[in-house]
């Protein structure tokens, strides 16, 4: 059974820990609010808590640094003295980020990136949630076997290849749903919301699972419906002319993909 460390207990930390807790023992968090560090430590029954690092236990066999990517060398730097070159695995969770913002620890370092997004006082089931892992092979024996129990879908992959991954993940996920806020405004003063969309939303993940994207899309680009593009942009040119810009820049790359198809 392996014994677990968080730095940085925001909401990444908060959905995992809960699921580590069934793989071994969360034994510290670390924050550099100790009120922070205290709720979320008293919160899933954590033992220890604190922001000095120079109190991290010896036992602890996983550190997993959760913090902004901009913070992580930082942590690193702070970490250096006290764990570099000993038996303890850091690894950060960041799909941007590259290992190396880890290289001052030494080599008892590793990614481990859960794609999915994750929001405060909202739980996670990370069965089938893809989860990246970065490290070297003896960092891996012990990565690997905790990321398999966790998911069903585990990847080894360098840093560039994740940082692809994880652009792709931001047009899935952080640009779909500024899509639907921007559909919820437009709607607004019709007393609608954005769950009037949530059955077309659910179409169009439902088909993603049993068709590739550019056999699943539809719309008037799809089309080539001209028509229906033009009145479309002189309704966003009316309300907000930059969403219109965005509006036509995705038609185009639309219209183009189905070109001469």
């Amino acid at each position: 059974m392996l014994n677990f460390g968080i730095v940085g207990p925001g909401n990444l930390a908060e959905s995992l820990i809960p699921t580590l807790q069934t793989r071994g023992k969360m034994l510290q968090i670390f924050s550099r609010d100790p009120l922070r560090a205290k709720i979320v430590a008293e919160k899933f029954n954590v033992p220890m808590h604190g922001t000095d690092f120079s109190e991290i236990s010896p036992f602890i066999d996983v550190l997993f640094v959760t913090v902004r990517d901009e913070a992580i060398r930082s942590v690193a730097g702070r970490l250096k003295s006290i764990v570099a070159g000993g038996d303890m695995i850091v690894v950060h969770c960041s799909g941007g980020a590259p290992l190396n913002e880890l290289e001052e620890l030494g080599k008892r370092i590793g990614v481990f990136y859960p794609m999915q997004t994750v929001s405060r006082n909202r739980s996670v089931d990370y069965s089938d949630v893809p989860i990246f892992l970065e490290g070297n092979s003896d960092v891996l024996r012990t990565l690997e076997p905790l990321a398999r129990s966790i998911s069903s879908s585990v990847y080894v992959m360098s840093s560039e290849n994740r940082l692809k991954v994880h652009v792709g993940a931001v047009f899935m996920s952080n640009f779909v749903n500024y899509f639907a806020r921007c559909a919820e405004q437009l709607v607004a003063d019709l007393e609608l919301d954005h769950k009037i969309y949530l059955p077309l939303i659910q179409e169009t993940v439902d088909k993603l699972r049993r068709m590739s994207p550019k056999a699943a899309q539809t719309g008037p680009a799809r089309r080539g419906d001209r028509e229906t593009i033009l009145k479309h942009f002189s309704l966003l040119e009316s309300v907000d002319p930059e969403l219109a810009g965005l509006y036509h820049a995705v038609s185009r790359r639309i219209q183009a993909m189905y070109r001469g198809v």
